[in-house]
């Protein structure tokens, strides 16, 4: 992985990338990984920076997963978005995907990724890779994204108005709501109706996704 090209005259030394106040790993910045969402601003052990070219897909704080997909397969990973702000005046975000609750092999192989710029089949079954020649480690990488099928959370079809939108989350929100249901799922199907319905009733957030589910 080639590091530091696209923000010329920063360092590509670790301790003069910086840190992001949520981010507790130094960062590494990157030219190799691609993203649907927009381009991959940085790497590091603990998370990973996204310049989207929308509105992102999904609500604030929401947990979701990415799959770093490689030529020996691929490596999904759980993230959290822990913050985003506004790039200019052409609707662009910038977001901290932090990385959480993902077993001590999928952190060792996102270390190695790190530490030497590229994922193989042993980082991705927990063994320690050897180091690939430089001219061998500049491969592209992609990072897709997982989002669930909001439309089906609130059982609505893709076409379905605003109204309609609104109606499905309000009857479905009631129905699941905790203090209502007592049933041991109701709260995470509650948190997965009030995701979907964050996303699906912002327009912006709305036509990303669904470009996003049709690319």
């Amino acid at each position: 992985m080639r590091f530091g090209r696209k923000n010329k005259g920063r360092s590509a030394n670790l301790a003069a990338v910086g840190h992001h106040p949520e981010r507790v790993a130094p960062r590494q910045a990157t030219d190799t990984l691609s993203c649907p969402l927009g381009d991959v601003m940085d790497i590091s052990t603990s998370g990973v920076r996204i310049r989207c070219k929308s509105k992102p897909p999904f609500s604030e704080g929401a947990v979701t997963t990415i799959k770093f997909v490689f030529n020996g397969g691929k490596l999904p990973v759980s993230v959290q978005e822990r913050w985003r702000k506004r790039r200019g005046f052409r609707g662009g975000h910038e977001i901290g995907l932090k990385f959480v609750n993902n077993p001590p092999n999928v952190m060792n192989a996102v270390e190695s990724l790190v530490k030497f710029g590229f994922l193989c089949p042993d980082a991705v079954a927990g063994e320690a890779p050897k180091p690939k020649p430089d001219g061998k480690a500049k491969k592209k990488l992609r990072v897709s994204v997982d989002l669930p099928d909001y439309y089906a959370v609130l059982d609505i079809p893709p076409d379905a108005d605003d109204k309609r939108v609104h109606t499905a989350y309000r009857q479905l929100a009631r129905q699941y709501h905790p203090d209502a249901n007592k049933d041991s799922g109701a709260q995470a199907r509650f948190i997965s109706i009030c995701e979907a319905y964050k996303v699906l009733s912002d327009r912006d957030q709305r036509k990303s996704y669904d470009l996003r589910q049709a690319g």
